[in-house]
């Protein structure tokens, strides 16, 4: 793994507040926010950073659409994982 941005700063909008690159790219259970291309496409080279660092079933899971509010409360209530 390409630990050398990871002291890098940038503003994170959903959040609201800034925070170091090494916490966006571990942030979802050791994987990328699913928005880390927006964050940092100004800043440094994101794409090739993701396609050399992560595998092609990694980046479907990073970048696969979040579940919605609905699925969420739904498999709470029914006591359902994942």
């Amino acid at each position: 793994m390409d630990t050398i941005n990871d002291a890098r700063e940038v503003y994170c909008r959903m959040l609201g507040h800034v925070l170091a690159f090494r916490y966006c790219r571990t942030m979802q259970e050791g994987l990328p926010c699913g928005r880390i291309l927006d964050c940092w496409f100004e800043r440094m080279d994101i794409r090739k950073f993701v396609a050399d660092n992560y595998s092609q079933e990694e980046q479907e899971k990073i970048f696969s659409p979040a579940p919605s509010r609905l699925d969420i409360l739904y498999r709470t209530v029914a006591g359902k994982k994942g």
